[in-house]
């Protein structure tokens, strides 16, 4: 399976690189989204199990993982995180196949987009933000020494260009 992770802050463009795929027909993919506080930790434990289990020749972009994004979230706006892994982030990935894009807009436009969508962010992530976007910023830099990162602003770029850089196009 081609595992891509797409990853960032509230407001960075995930979704809408992903619809950008999906429109463009450039590539066929199935789609996994992770929204809210992880379940238990057999419900992750089982997840990984079942994303390690797919074959090769799926295609698989997550946008966003609780593998990535709960260690980040969950100690900024609850106070710790909620998951409880017998091997390190890096290393789950790496046993994956993993691939990240990492959609990082400048923080001027991440602060407008949060702001347009306020009620739909979850609680704290507005009071957070700049907190939440240095996090991310220092865990995706500590995962690229483990899993190759491609870091994404869709002002520089197109989900196209992205999308040729991850090899799933040619």
């Amino acid at each position: 399976m081609s595992l891509t992770i797409v990853e960032g802050v509230d407001g960075s463009g995930k979704s809408t690189l992903i619809k950008g795929w999906r429109s463009s027909k450039l590539f066929y993919f199935h789609t996994l989204a992770s929204t809210g506080p992880p379940p238990k930790r057999e419900v992750l434990q089982a997840e990984l199990a079942w994303l390690a289990r797919l074959p090769r020749s799926i295609t698989l972009i997550c946008d966003r993982h609780r593998l990535i994004s709960e260690p980040i979230y969950g100690p900024i706006l609850r106070g710790r995180s909620m998951l409880g892994l017998e091997k390190t982030i890096g290393e789950t990935l790496i046993d994956l196949g993993a691939q990240i894009v990492y959609c990082r807009p400048t923080i001027e436009v991440i602060v407008e987009n949060v702001r347009a969508s306020q009620a739909e962010q979850l609680d704290g992530v507005w009071d957070h933000l700049a907190e939440l976007v240095e996090a991310y910023d220092r865990t995706m830099d500590e995962l690229s020494n483990f899993v190759s990162v491609f870091e994404y602003n869709y002002h520089l770029s197109s989900p196209a260009r992205i999308a040729a850089q991850l090899g799933v196009i040619k």
